[in-house]
């Protein structure tokens, strides 16, 4: 069983190229999969951040709306309610107090905040 020194070096070298080889593609298949998984990750923080540019615009829009057309009533209320005590109100003065933590979370510059998420959709 002796075995020749050129075969045992060839065999050796064979060995050495199908090692590189193998390195090689577990390496690139490494390196894509970190890439997919980076451009999945991306991917991901760019969807949520839409989605919650879209989801803070809806709430402030709704509380906008709201406050436009509440805020009339709140007002005649808060100058005149205590004027005549009705059994409604106590639980309008609470309303009143909760309306105007409500109006606190729309930005000073609400108009230009709207115009500003337009700009982000082009």
């Amino acid at each position: 069983m002796r075995i020749n020194q050129k075969e045992l070096l060839v065999k050796l070298a064979q060995a050495d190229a199908d090692n590189e080889l193998l390195l090689n593609k577990i390496s690139m298949d490494y390196d894509k999969d970190q890439i997919e998984n980076t451009d999945g990750f991306v991917k991901f923080l760019n969807q949520s951040r839409d989605w919650a540019f879209d989801y803070i615009y809806t709430v402030q829009s709704g509380i906008y709306d709201f406050t436009q057309k509440v805020g009339p009533e709140i007002a005649y209320f808060d100058k005149y309610g205590d004027a005549v005590w009705t059994p409604l109100t106590d639980h309008m003065k609470k309303i009143s107090e909760a309306y105007k933590d409500l109006e606190k979370l729309i930005p000073d510059d609400y108009s230009r905040a709207i115009e500003d998420y337009g700009k982000l959709d082009t």
